[in-house]
């Protein structure tokens, strides 16, 4: 199984997220800003699931989903889901066109984290084998 990161701005949050994740039997990891969560998915390719705050210094939540997309999603399986207690039609349409899975109002519930974490599970999972596949059918492609 994958490993999730939280991304979020506010230690209490970091430490809640973190303690329900683990509660569910996920591994996590925590980054304050977005600039250590490139840095942490840069280094760790047991990462595969993203779940980050959209309203942070710097970095913003959108800006790291589209970071994601950018460099990581064409070679990897990652798959993201968005919290944030300021929710709008448009920053939830915003963040499904930047590939987040799921879309989570503060204060989050047991029960809709525990969903949209099974939800990004099955797609990371379905995207690894995809990935998985691809390379070897790359390794095994006869050399002309």
């Amino acid at each position: 199984p994958c490993h999730v990161l939280i991304v979020d701005d506010d230690p209490i949050c970091l430490e809640e997220y973190a303690e329900l994740l683990e509660s569910l039997g996920y591994h996590c990891q925590q980054a304050p800003d977005a600039g250590t969560a490139l840095r942490l998915i840069s280094n760790d390719q047991r990462i595969g699931i993203i779940l980050t705050d959209l309203l942070m210094p710097e970095i913003d939540g959108l800006t790291l989903l589209d970071e994601l997309s950018n460099r990581f999603m064409a070679t990897r399986p990652l798959q993201a889901i968005v919290v944030t207690g300021q929710t709008s039609l448009d920053l939830a349409i915003s963040a499904m066109r930047s590939n987040a899975v799921d879309f989570l109002e503060k204060p989050v519930s047991l029960q809709s984290l525990s969903a949209a974490l099974r939800r990004a599970s099955a797609r990371w999972s379905r995207l690894a084998a995809a990935f998985q596949l691809q390379a070897l059918a790359q390794t095994s492609a006869p050399l002309n």
